[in-house]
């Protein structure tokens, strides 16, 4: 197969899921702006049904639909949102996993928020070195407490900030007064090592999700699914909306 030739799924049939999906990632995402995204979604997605399983050789046709239900109903006692699980479900219908039927449906969820009194209460849980914080790292409490702060302060997704380096937010990026003094205590913990090609966040994602579990935790809301990661960021655009007018795409650029 050539790269960048679009297969049809039912091609894939008879393929190991782990090389359906880097043919998927090389062929069909791999110029689209949202590669990294679809590419962790359908990297969880198949290491759940992988483990699930028991398969480590599982093919695209040998899914069932029971093994999706199985895995859609650990995402959602995860806390995932419908939309999400989703999105994971059709990321495996590309590399030529057949989902039909297994799509999640639900009512619309309300919107978690996190308040001003939650957030200073985990950031003092974050930053208290005598303070339990299950078995992470003081690297990873800090930086995630970072990021609460800068995503509450900036409203960028997740995946926009951890493909920031210091370059960027030296170079390009417009801030409030609130957003560069996070940023002043980001470079205070990462000096004196800090060079402009390094990321702002150095922590993986799945890291970040886990310690966030963590804090929904502490907070009371791990059976909230829409008390995520990205419901922070959400203060922003919510607070600028209404504060100004501005439109909430506008605060994502």
């Amino acid at each position: 197969m050539e790269l960048g030739v679009q297969i049809p799924a039912a091609a894939l049939e008879g393929t190991p899921i782990r090389d359906a999906q880097r043919h998927t990632e090389e062929t069909r995402w791999s110029h689209l702006r949202s590669y990294k995204s679809r590419r962790s979604q359908l990297n969880s997605a198949i290491s759940d049904l992988v483990a699930h399983t028991k398969n480590d050789a599982l093919t695209v046709e040998r899914v069932t639909s029971s093994d999706l239900h199985a895995v859609t109903a650990k995402w959602r006692d995860t806390g995932l949102a419908v939309n999400t699980i989703n999105q994971r479900l059709n990321c495996l219908s590309a590399a030529g996993v057949s989902v039909r039927g297994c799509r999640a449906k639900g009512p619309r969820a309300i919107k978690w928020r996190l308040k001003p009194a939650q957030r200073e209460l985990l950031l003092w849980r974050l930053r208290d070195p005598d303070a339990r914080f299950e078995t992470f790292s003081w690297s990873t409490r800090l930086l995630l407490a970072f990021y609460l702060e800068w995503a509450s302060e900036t409203g960028l997704r997740m995946e926009e900030t951890l493909r920031l380096n210091w370059g960027d937010v030296q170079a390009t990026l417009p801030l409030s007064e609130a957003a560069r003094t996070v940023l002043i205590g980001l470079a205070d913990f990462a000096r004196p090592k800090r060079r402009p090609g390094d990321p702002l966040f150095p922590i993986k994602y799945s890291t970040l999700r886990e310690a966030w579990q963590v804090c929904r935790h502490i907070l009371g809301a791990e059976k909230i699914p829409t008390a995520t990661l990205k419901a922070v960021s959400r203060v922003t655009a919510r607070n600028l909306h209404a504060q100004s007018g501005m439109p909430t795409e506008e605060t994502r650029r």
